[in-house]
């Protein structure tokens, strides 16, 4: 079995070293261009890369003996975009909203294809953050960072999800129309 956990290591640090000053990490970066949508030139609110790089962080420490020394000089930056996502992609009801249909992961989501901006309330993008917050808060411990902040934000979106996106006629949770 070949250990790739430098390789692992570098494509978590790679999109980390890839913030902009507002917490931004672009969902592909090439080596001419951040494609296909370069928020670096243009400014407007687009979807980022998703919320799982804590959790991809998350995986390389388990898996190299609880090693998290690697990510200590990036955590400021992982807060960061964590906190973009708490700041730009939360609804006031604590569902976090795709912006558009872009590279959200699923192609033709009918609860996200063609709808108006920022009103997709993905019961995906809901498990993913709520799962990068569980990573963060994970993290922070490990490299002993206060993140009482994530912890707290963790319970309000578990809360949040309980309370709109459960539908108890079928026993299941469902993305949110938050318009």
């Amino acid at each position: 079995k070949e250990d790739i956990s430098e390789y692992e290591k570098g494509c978590v640090i790679n999109f980390l070293e890839h913030i902009d000053e507002q917490g931004r990490i672009p969902l592909q970066i090439t080596r001419d261009t951040y494609l296909p949508w370069d928020f670096c030139v243009t400014n407007e609110k687009t979807n980022i890369h998703k919320p799982c790089l804590a959790q991809h962080a998350v995986f390389i420490v388990k898996n190299n003996g609880g090693d998290s020394e690697w990510l200590k000089p990036y955590f400021g930056d992982l807060l960061k975009f964590i906190d973009y996502y708490i700041n730009n992609f939360r609804h006031h009801n604590g569902i976090y909203f795709w912006h558009d249909d872009g590279a959200i992961g699923v192609d033709n989501d009918p609860s996200t294809f063609y709808r108006p901006l920022d009103s997709s309330g993905s019961i995906y993008l809901n498990c993913l953050m709520y799962k990068e917050l569980e990573a963060v808060c994970h993290l922070g411990q490990l490299l002993e960072v206060d993140i009482s902040r994530y912890q707290l934000e963790k319970e309000h979106l578990k809360n949040s999800v309980q309370e709109h996106c459960y539908d108890e006629k079928d026993g299941m949770y469902y993305s949110v129309d938050l318009n």
